[in-house]
């Protein structure tokens, strides 16, 4: 497997909401389109997290599947999250349902 490596500004870099630094570029990286896409990318401080996975080694898949289970469970106020980023990934997570609502009630093309 071939590493990118991507080279960022410090402008293109955002605060999570405990204060660190973050990624939130898109990776596109599948030639195919899919719902996330489609509805325009996932929210910021979701791809964030699944950005600093794909750093640590996890492919594509399971880096989403990852950082979208872990929205899912800091929104809940799981592993004693503080109240900023509960309050965030609770965003993110209903940002995340819309727009899959959104994608399911479109028909397929």
């Amino acid at each position: 497997m071939t590493r990118r490596i991507f080279i960022r500004r410090p402008d293109q870099f955002l605060l999570t909401p405990g204060g660190r630094e973050g990624d939130p570029s898109p990776r596109d990286l599948s030639p195919r389109k899919n719902w996330v896409e489609e509805e325009a990318g996932m929210p910021v401080y979701m791809r964030m997290v699944r950005n600093a996975l794909l750093r640590n080694g996890h492919d594509m898949q399971s880096a989403t599947a990852i950082a979208v289970n872990a929205m899912k469970r800091w929104a809940a106020g799981g592993d004693d999250v503080h109240p900023q980023v509960q309050a965030a990934a609770a965003a993110a997570l209903a940002e995340w349902d819309r727009k899959r609502a959104q994608a399911k009630a479109r028909p397929n093309k």
